[in-house]
């Protein structure tokens, strides 16, 4: 046996399995409770956003954007130089207009893509994307 499976097999004996097992159990229900937490915040965040649209005259119909009309919005308000998709999809996120995990993610992701297939959108180079811009701004440049 080498020194190194020597050292393996001294730390594998000398490391109660159980404490492992109970530590990752109760870290794993911790991390559940801090989702519960985070999905009920998203939610706030999503309300407070929909109650300041309000205020100040913007309204979403419907209890939800589409995503296709939330990344419209988002792009809307990018920079000139465009966003790139994990910006698009923080944005969505602190709006409330999408979840974070990855499905979500993932079903962004064919949005976008589909979106500028059909020409809704601009890709810029792999991952970035702006609004096509309109006809006499492309004859200018």
């Amino acid at each position: 046996m080498t020194d190194f499976e020597l050292q393996v097999a001294k730390w594998a004996a000398s490391t109660p399995l159980e404490l492992l097992e109970d530590e990752l159990r109760e870290l794993e229900r911790r991390r559940m409770e801090l989702e519960v937490r985070i999905d009920v915040l998203r939610r706030h965040v999503s309300l407070l956003g929909a109650a300041r649209d309000l205020a100040s005259g913007l309204t979403v119909h419907g209890p939800a954007l589409s995503k296709r009309d939330a990344v419209l919005r988002v792009l809307s308000d990018a920079p000139s130089e465009g966003m790139r998709l994990a910006e698009i999809r923080r944005a969505l996120v602190q709006r409330g207009w999408l979840t974070g995990d990855r499905r979500a993610t993932h079903a962004l992701e064919v949005a976008v893509a589909t979106m500028a297939q059909r020409g809704e959108l601009r890709r810029i180079r792999r991952g970035l994307y702006e609004l096509p811009r309109p006809l006499s701004d492309q004859v200018a440049a």
